[in-house]
């Protein structure tokens, strides 16, 4: 099969293997912006938004794609005229809370909606989409692999650490380094970070949404024992509590779960063995995309008409800000932004996705208080050990 690829490349991130599990039997062509840290791209874009027509055109007959397939990325890449696209296509949407505003409007132009969990289905079928499948994060068995280097750190996590967008982590990173010795690293990424991991006797995670996330997986491939989240409500599918990993609904329950398997080795060590197994036995990348090929084969395409499809378009360029930029591509615009100044559409932007997000969001403020209070508290001490 020939797939035409759009997404962009950045080290540990589930486009990149995904498309390296996909390249092993059909032939992807790349469409992307290059980056410092990303792999060269087939056919180069600068531009947000993509005249799919023309990047097809570039491709050699025999090469023409039988499927689209875009992965969301951070470089905010639309795909316009997809209506008059002949192949399959498939948008890959890995981050719904946040980018629901937009994309619950850029999705409908797509035949095939995958989503990284069973948790989301819900809200992107609240927003009127269909033809939604679920395609879990995985691993990479050539990346995420215990080194088998001595355990010396206690306890370990690897992420981003943002206070203003997720107060909610900071606060039990900090409450952990508090009570327990922590090791933080950040802009660690795929070999980088399993050689850490396989430092670690615990790795701990907390999960922004009832999905697992990548961070799930990979800790578990890499040997040692994950402390997760029990609000992440997709484990229950997965892995067992207490077989696999080990689940806290607190923060003191999960300082005591740590301190208890920091006491406790052998039970560590199995809980940590039969994770790691279970990982690298269902969930990898290569069954993924597997995975993924079967439902493009077996499900029939649900494309919109095109009136409907240029509507939803012209809907995700005004929730992107990027209206200045297409004046000249007759986008129908939504009547809001036919009845507001120009000048006000920012704001207006802002306010809606405000509203739309309230749902994943309206706890950040009582994280920002327990944090604030904490750090007060421990008078900004026993703070995480950064690397």
């Amino acid at each position: 099969m020939n797939i035409l690829l759009i997404y962009g490349d950045e080290p540990g991130t589930s486009g990149r293997y995904l498309k390296n599990s996909l390249s092993k039997k059909h032939n992807v062509i790349t469409c992307g912006p290059n980056t410092k840290t990303g792999k060269p791209q087939d056919i180069k874009t600068s531009q947000n938004i993509i005249d799919i027509e023309s990047i097809i055109k570039k491709i050699k007959p025999q090469q023409k794609p039988d499927l689209v397939l875009q992965i969301d990325s951070p470089f905010r890449l639309y795909l316009r005229n997809l209506s008059n696209v002949k192949a399959k296509t498939v948008l890959f949407w890995t981050d719904v809370t946040i980018k629901l505003p937009v994309f619950r409007h850029y999705a409908k132009c797509f035949d095939y909606l995958l989503v990284p969990s069973e948790s989301l289905v819900p809200i992107v079928t609240d927003a009127t989409l269909k033809n939604i499948f679920v395609l879990h994060f995985a691993v990479d068995p050539q990346v995420h692999k215990d080194y088998h280097l001595p355990r010396k750190i206690d306890v370990g996590f690897v992420g981003h650490l943002s206070t203003f967008y997720n107060p909610k982590r900071t606060f039990y990173l900090e409450y952990l380094a508090s009570k327990i010795p922590l090791t933080v690293k950040t802009e660690t990424y795929e070999n980088e970070m399993s050689n850490f991991y396989s430092q670690c006797k615990i790795v701990f995670n907390l999960s922004v949404t009832p999905g697992i996330n990548m961070r799930t997986f990979e800790a578990l491939a890499c040997g040692t024992l994950l402390v997760q989240n029990a609000s992440c409500t997709d484990i229950p599918n997965h892995f067992i509590n207490g077989q696999d990993l080990v689940l806290y609904r607190s923060p003191k329950e999960a300082v005591d779960l740590i301190r208890y398997y920091l006491a406790h080795p052998k039970e560590r060590e199995r809980i940590a063995r039969a994770g790691q197994k279970k990982a690298l036995k269902n969930h990898i990348y290569q069954k993924r995309a597997e995975q993924f090929i079967k439902i493009i084969r077996k499900s029939p395409p649900q494309r919109e008409p095109n009136a409907k499809i240029k509507k939803s378009f012209g809907k995700t360029l005004f929730m992107s800000n990027l209206t200045l930029k297409t004046r000249a591509y007759n986008f129908p615009k939504p009547i809001i932004a036919r009845i507001i100044p120009h000048q006000l559409h920012p704001l207006m932007v802002y306010l809606i996705k405000q509203i739309e997000t309230f749902q994943f969001r309206w706890t950040i403020p009582f994280w920002y208080i327990a944090l604030f209070v904490l750090r007060l508290k421990n008078k900004m001490v026993n703070r995480p050990k950064i690397l």
